[in-house]
């Protein structure tokens, strides 16, 4: 009908939705994950609240196929979101050993810390009380420290349906795609989803949601406990810098799988902390040179790492 068709209110926009891309990206990825989440009214301040996010975490190192060297991985990250916006900074601190092959002769560092900037907007549109749309726009810079800006484009637009968003109703699916324009390439992949029991405030059982590019299976034992298994595809390009030993001026591109294990502890209404373990089940590493041509790539060897962090709402 005519008058459901309409840009939302901010305090109703709020009460019907909250997509979350999980770009809370880390270093070497960005990650991809859509979950809606249809919240009742009790939630909307808490929607609307600025969070701050600070997380610290290591990789074990990797072999790589090609040079036969090990890298490790040192994260850490800050964010500041609500359910509109959000803003991070990333630092990844490389590690290198058995720097033996000869293109890495004299080679300390064949890359060094990496850092990311990212920033989106989300920008919803309700049909009616069970469907909507919902679309984001971001912009990342990930450069090794010193190189030049190196810009990737990032937008997704979102179908969501579920029974009844203007009740307590916490069950919904997805239909969407997602678009990125890195430096190097032009990536798209589809967004395919279903959520139950998603953000849920009762904070009683089973939740997640289930599709591509993330998977995620949690479970509430008390309203200060949880604990989620999840699964993620990863991609990201880093802008390398002009006195790179190995590629001046060039590129690093990194694709993955990941699966992580995540323990989640309520200190009280405002903060929490949580602890995850890490797993990579396959990771490619490309490489580019200033003019964007593939020169090479290398797998990684799966390996484990952890992370700690807190979550403080504002």
């Amino acid at each position: 009908m005519p008058h459901n068709r309409h840009p939302l209110k901010l305090n109703t926009l709020i009460k019907m939705s909250l997509l979350v891309l999980c770009s809370t990206s880390t270093g070497l990825y960005t990650k991809f994950s859509y979950g809606f989440k249809a919240l009742p009214n009790a939630l909307t301040d808490q929607a609307l609240r600025p969070s701050l996010i600070m997380e610290t975490g290591v990789r074990q190192k990797a072999k790589d196929s090609h040079y036969h060297t090990k890298v490790g991985l040192n994260l850490h990250k800050v964010e500041l979101k609500n359910a509109l916006f959000s803003l991070s900074y990333e630092q990844f601190d490389l590690a290198w050993d058995q720097l033996n092959h000869p293109d890495l002769s004299g080679v300390a560092q064949p890359i060094d810390t990496l850092e990311r900037w990212r920033g989106h907007l989300r920008l919803p549109y309700r049909i009616d009380n069970q469907r909507l749309w919902l679309a984001e726009i971001a912009l990342a810079n990930t450069i090794e420290q010193h190189a030049k800006t190196s810009l990737s484009y990032e937008g997704f637009i979102l179908y969501s349906q579920a029974r009844n968003l203007s009740k307590t109703d916490f069950d919904s699916w997805q239909l969407g795609l997602f678009i990125q324009q890195s430096p190097v390439e032009t990536l798209v992949l589809p967004i395919i989803e279903l959520t139950f029991n998603l953000n849920n405030p009762h904070k009683k059982g089973f939740y997640g949601h289930i599709g591509f590019p993330k998977t995620q299976l949690g479970y509430h034992f008390n309203p200060v406990w949880q604990s989620e298994f999840e699964l993620i595809y990863y991609q990201t390009t880093a802008g390398l810098r002009d006195t790179n030993p190995l590629l001046p001026n060039g590129y690093a591109q990194l694709k993955s799988w990941r699966n992580e294990w995540k323990t989640t502890y309520a200190l009280n209404a405002s903060i929490d902390i949580h602890f995850s373990i890490k797993h990579t089940l396959t990771r490619e590493w490309l490489r580019y040179d200033h003019t964007k041509k593939q020169t090479g790539r290398s797998d990684l060897e799966n390996t484990l790492g952890y992370g700690i962090g807190i979550h403080w709402r504002l």
